[in-house]
């Protein structure tokens, strides 16, 4: 059931004017208001009722920390009078923008008092607010909202248990509370080792305690406790004291290799001195979450699972960190999904960043920066502006650090970490430990966030939209023409999807890449070399020209393309919408991205005869059966340092009416009555300009659209602060960096929050950006732009409140496949990495076919418990977070590719056919290799073996064996498509002597591939190769095993186990021996009945000595 409830708030410089309102009904008599900050709050996800709970702060400095523990969605409303008004710091100031203040931190050095209504998660300026200063005493604001029932609410589910615990000497505090309710009474917390038992509501279902510091026989008893717990129940234990001295080594066992402790050893090492404390849950390679402190300071940790009904698969994520001071064994640690990230040295002093691809959950990128040096703080600034995409999960931890960020060289960099949804970095000093889990356009507050005096840790789970499409693409083209860069003399032509780099070959002249408009898929790439001959623009031409209406192209000139762009190749170009192609000359840096047959407002471009050029479009997925009415949308702006720059904004086509200035040039797009209006700002002369461009952002609806271009410079630089927070409550970030006479273009939404937005600058050149901005009704009646920028941000309409996501959550369809963050480019070759010297290269294929979708034209299985793209992008994020790999050395041909590969002059479906894994052996996997290299293969699927049919086993007259790989077309398995055992061996038949050929086979028949009766394996298999065969030594198979050993996990899952718990010790390799061995060992134990897997050895080498993926040599 949903209400309407008008809530009115009256602030003022006594108490007894001081009023709060429910439909006009006045309730603040209930409430008891003092001097200073009142604050009434709801907790719940529902306003049903009038009851608030009211918190009175005594001091401003508890402000911060009270708006920090608010859940996110928490309904806020605030009567502020007094003193302490004119007394707040910037501490205080960032806090209250994160419910959405703006007023307070703009007037409060001459405030009397001060009424605001907002929610916890609101962007700076969404809040409604009112503060009186001067010679009044009184002001008043009210917010109109919607009442939902519990199973109504849309907002952000909070599942959050929090711990601090204190260990010094005879001195014990604690404290264990859910969603800022206390769990645990101290006086119940015995001395030695204790254990909690959480029900799946998070809530306590056993506590016992174990005094292992003074009776022999607790140890006994704790291992029986211990043996009892069963793997789906979340267990906590801490230490009350000693817990230790007369531990047995049993019990310290289990609590290491079933419960993944890292640190329960050393703990005992340092006599249980300090606090020790882990989340976890049985048969896991590391705790969820573990921390360890020697030291006089409080260990604190926050975990927070996802909901335990969430059906969605997630990606689980758990950081920490210790102060520098404190004796710790590790400065920081990064775990994903039970794997933890070693790449980077433990004795990092600054900071660890590590990026989670939005879609895949997988880590895209981690680095450590040492913020001691200039050029690592604006590196990494950079590097969250430029190069995360808007969605990304971002992880930050400090290891070390002992710096203060209150300084002026971290100005930028604290504005770039705030996009990520911090409110406390800003804090971070020497003296303090800090972790988050943020995500690239998140509003302030709304993520998991730690600063501590001790060591922190949190814990928490995200879901990657693995089985959705993202509602749009970041695209971004770059060109450099010859002599336009320092960097090289040729120049470059560069592209980038979703903030990584398309691998392609670029060349002199136009670099075309061409993507399906319904999916976002890469369909094909090219290089024209117009300046060598006109012939090449006419094949370009051609190419463009035989497009269908609606394809995605982007263009980057390489070097020089002009000598021989003829007229019919410009009248190409201008088909993509394009107005700059005639001022093309030589050598000139040209990039445009564009619609075939579309509007000039789908198009971006820049052109530049003296340097660089980049664009950046935003491009909307739509479904061809669902039209969605929306805005086209493009922008392009030139910097200038003498006044000759220029503007143009196009909407739906037709250039913006307006006269163009020097300074902002600004369109609005009411989200109410979807009226355009236009307005310039002198900004380059005056101030009061500036001014009055923030005023009007203000006071505009939330989830309207600001389209903002700047004509030669923004003018002075006590302007730009002004400008900046303007355009931070429209979702800007990169302002910060734009000099006085950069180039800016923007297209915001009123209530964005920072770094949500699109936006492009250049401090050299020209910046041009475009997009479709979708336009839905809301709940109400009132029209509604849908601002699918917001990153978890509250986007507020007259009569709703509505939480945003950042990807919309579009179903996979025949018209609308997922889109990978890394497409595979349609050319006649895969794009290899170039080998770096003296290195070796390790790569990976995983191949195979999804049992789910796949039809057996003689045993049909529905296995509804295997994925085996699901259990290669575990095994491949395990092999890539321990440094057995780099992560664009691996590639996975599944059923869940899309695309095409030019396979002798005819385009071929990317996926688990014959042609294509032949194709990938042949021409990636098998390349170019040296001695020393490795290659690893695995495939999951079925396969089959023929023999005749009287035969008995061991079928001494067995034939063949072959994987059931799909046709060319992707929609039939037959005998005829299978690959035989005897061709995929001569795969391999050029990889040099020396190179470690690894094996993984999860299927039937395995080892019949590898060597069998009647095959005489070829060199190099014969020589070089290591083999994993899931099942079967004679080639045989009945359907009773085959259906526990494929159907609920694969080999290849339990290695990923495997390899996860070795390194749980931290060292680097296990033998080959040793992990077969092992992942035997759990096999067995899950299916006792099923085939037992095989090790096949045809090297000269003993396995226990040669490492996994190491060379034989």
């Amino acid at each position: 059931m949903t209400k309407l409830v008008n809530i009115k708030v009256v602030a003022s410089n006594n108490i007894e004017n001081s009023k709060i309102y429910w439909n006009e009904k006045e309730i603040s008599e209930e409430y008891e208001l003092k001097i200073g900050f009142n604050f009434f709050i709801k907790n719940r996800r529902c306003l049903m009722n009038q009851k608030f709970d009211l918190y009175t702060i005594d001091h401003v400095y508890e402000i911060e920390p009270f708006i920090h523990n608010l859940l996110t969605g928490t309904f806020v409303v605030c009567i502020a009078m007094g003193s302490d008004l004119r007394s707040l710091s910037d501490r205080e100031l960032s806090a209250l923008n994160s419910v959405g203040c703006y007023q307070i931190t703009n007037g409060y050095r001459d405030a009397n008092s001060f009424a605001m209504v907002g929610y916890k998660g609101l962007s700076m300026g969404s809040a409604n607010e009112s503060i009186a200063s001067g010679s009044e005493s009184t002001c008043s604001v009210s917010m109109q909202v919607s009442t939902k029932s519990n199973n109504e609410i849309t907002m952000l589910e909070n599942n959050i248990l929090d711990v601090e615990l204190f260990n010094h000497q005879n001195e014990f505090k604690m404290k264990l509370q859910w969603n800022g309710i206390e769990l645990m009474d101290i006086d119940k917390v015995g001395t030695g080792l204790n254990i909690v038992i959480f029900n799946r509501e998070l809530l306590i279902a056993e506590h016992r305690s174990f005094q292992t510091n003074k009776d022999d026989k607790e140890s006994e008893f704790l291992v029986k406790f211990l043996n009892s717990v069963q793997s789906d129940q979340l267990v906590m234990m801490f230490n009350r004291g000693d817990i230790t001295e007369r531990i047995s080594e049993e019990a310290l066992h289990i609590i290491d290799a079933q419960f993944g402790s890292s640190y329960i050893s050393e703990f005992k090492r340092a006599h249980s001195q300090g606090s020790w404390c882990m989340f976890t849950s049985k048969s896991r390679a590391n705790a969820l979450i573990e921390n360890y402190l020697h030291g006089i300071a409080p260990l604190k940790m926050r975990y927070s699972p996802k909901p335990y009904s969430s059906e969605q698969s997630s990606t689980s994520i758990s950081i920490g960190t210790c102060r520098q001071r404190y004796s710790a064994f590790e400065n920081y640690y990064i775990i994903v999904n039970d794997s933890k990230l070693t790449k980077i040295p433990s004795d990092t002093n600054g900071f660890v960043l590590a990026v989670l691809d939005e879609l895949t959950g997988l880590i895209t990128y981690s680095k450590a920066f040492d913020l001691s040096k200039t050029t690592d703080i604006d590196e990494m600034t950079l590097y969250i502006d430029n190069s995360i995409s808007v969605g990304s999960y971002v992880l930050l931890v400090s290891s070390k650090f002992d710096y203060s960020i209150s300084t002026d060289q971290f100005k930028n960099l604290k504005d770039s970490v705030r996009s990520l949804g911090a409110t406390r970095f800003h804090l971070v000093n020497q003296n303090l430990g800090y972790c988050l889990v943020g995500r690239k356009g998140a509003s302030p507050g709304t993520v998991m966030e730690s600063l501590e005096d001790g060591p922190c840790s949190i814990f928490t789970e995200v879901s990657p939209q693995v089985n959705y499409a993202k509602a749009f693409i970041e695209i971004r083209t770059q060109s450099c023409g010859n002599g336009k860069s320092s960097e090289t003399l040729a120049g470059w032509a560069r592209f980038q999807i979703n903030g990584k780099p398309v691998t392609t070959d670029s060349k002199r002249g136009l670099n075309v890449l061409v993507m399906d408009q319904l999916s976002g898929n890469i369909v094909n790439f090219q290089v024209y070399d117009t300046w060598e001959s006109e012939s090449n623009s006419n094949r370009f031409a051609e190419l463009i020209e035989s497009l269908p209406q609606g394809r995605l192209v982007a263009i980057a000139v390489l070097d020089d393309a002009y000598q021989n762009l003829n007229n019919r190749a410009r009248d190409a170009i201008k088909s993509l919408g394009s107005t700059m192609i005639d001022q093309l000359k030589s050598r000139d840096s040209y990039s445009i991205i564009g619609v075939k047959g579309g509007l000039k407002s789908q198009c971006t471009e820049c052109h530049s005869p003296h340097s660089p050029t980049s664009c950046d479009k935003w491009f909307f997925i739509k479904d061809k059966e669902t039209p969605i009415k929306g805005f086209e949308i493009s922008i392009h702006s030139q910097g200038s340092e003498n006044l000759g720059g220029n503007s143009k904004i196009l909407i739906n086509d037709s250039e913006v009416s307006m006269q163009y200035k020097p300074g902002l040039n600004v369109a609005y797009i009411d989200s109410q009555t979807l009226s355009t209006t236009t307005q310039s700002y002198e900004t380059n002369t005056s101030l009061e300009e500036a001014q009055k461009f923030l005023k009007i952002v203000y006071s505009m609806p939330l989830g309207s659209l600001v389209l903002v271009s700047v004509h030669s410079n923004f003018g002075k630089v006590e302007c730009k602060s002004t400008l900046y927070t303007a355009l931070q409550m429209i979702g800007a970030l990169k302002f910060h960096l734009l000099s006085t006479n950069g180039s800016y273009t923007l297209i915001g939404i009123r209530g964005a929050s920072p770094g949500s937005a699109l936006e492009h600058f250049d401090n050299s050149a020209s910046a041009s950006i475009s997009s479709f901005i979708p336009m839905v009704p809301p709940s109400t009646n009132a029209p509604f732009i849908l601002p699918v920028t917001l990153a978890l941000a509250f986007a507020v309409t007259t009569y709703s409140i509505m939480l945003i996501s950042i990807s919309s959550r579009l179903p996979k369809s025949d018209n609308l496949p997922s889109i990978f963050h890394q497409p595979d480019s349609f050319s006649d070759s895969i794009p290899i990495k170039p080998r770096q010297p003296g290195q070796r290269v390790v790569r990976a294929l995983f191949t195979g076919s999804h049992y789910k979708t796949w039809k057996n034209p003689i045993d049909p299985i529905e296995a509804q418990h295997s994925d085996s793209h699901e259990n290669y992008i575990h095994h491949g994020g395990a092999l890539v977070n321990n440094g057995y790999i780099q992560s664009d050395d691996i590639r996975i041909v599944d059923d869940h590719n899309t695309g095409y590969l030019i396979i002798n002059d005819r385009p071929v479906k990317i996926g688990p056919s014959k042609t294509i894994i032949s194709y990938y052996i042949k021409n990636w996997l098998t390349k170019d290799l040296l001695p020393g290299d490795t290659i690893y293969f695995s495939w999951s699927g079925h396969a089959y073996r023929h023999f005749p049919l009287n035969g008995e086993k061991p079928y001494p007259e067995l034939q063949y064996t072959a994987f059931y790989t799909f046709n060319d077309d992707l929609d039939d398995i037959t005998v005829g498509t299978a690959l035989k055992g005897e061709d995929f061996q001569k795969l391999f038949a050029d990889v040099p002597q020396g190179v470690n050929i690894s094996i993984s086979l999860g299927t039937c028949f395995a080892k019949g591939f590898i060597q069998s009766p009647v095959m005489n394996p070829i060199p190099p298999i014969r020589g070089q190769s290591i083999s994993f065969c899931a099942v079967d030594e004679n080639h045989y198979c009945k359907f009773v095993y085959k259906v526990p050993s494929v159907k609920y996990h694969s080999f290849i899952y339990e290695m990923t186990l495997e390899l996860l718990e070795h390194h749980k010790s931290r060292t680097k390799k296990i033998s080959y021996q040793k992990l077969f061995d092992k992942t035997v060992s759990t096999y067995m134990q899950r299916f006792p009945t099923s085939g037992i897997p095989y090790l096949v050895n045809l090297t000269n080498k003993d396995m226990k000595l040669l490492n996994f993926l190491d060379p034989l040599i």
